[in-house]
């Protein structure tokens, strides 16, 4: 008997092809781990204006602190996701 047939698993040549569809799909369902910072049922516009306004409030000098400043706010901005899945959840 196969170590695969002990397990109890399937084999990889019986997964569905709707299955392999969505698959790639499953970050996208909370965006803890998307690739894209903004995800599709977001706001770019909403994104872009809180850009706006963390330049306008601390005015990085040069790459390093613009750099620092995006950083700061896509975290911020997954940190609002975050709070918006907990809410959701509960």
């Amino acid at each position: 008997m196969s170590s695969r047939k002990k397990r109890g698993t399937r084999s990889a040549s019986t997964k569905c092809p709707e299955g392999l569809h969505n698959s790639p799909q499953n970050a996208l369902r909370h965006g803890l781990a998307a690739k894209t910072l903004v995800l599709s049922n977001e706001s770019q516009t909403k994104f872009d204006e809180l850009i706006k306004a963390f330049t306008r409030k601390f005015l990085p000098a040069g790459e390093v602190e613009l750099e620092l400043l995006t950083a700061i706010t896509a975290a911020r901005w997954r940190l609002r996701r975050i709070w918006l899945t907990q809410t959701d959840a509960i």
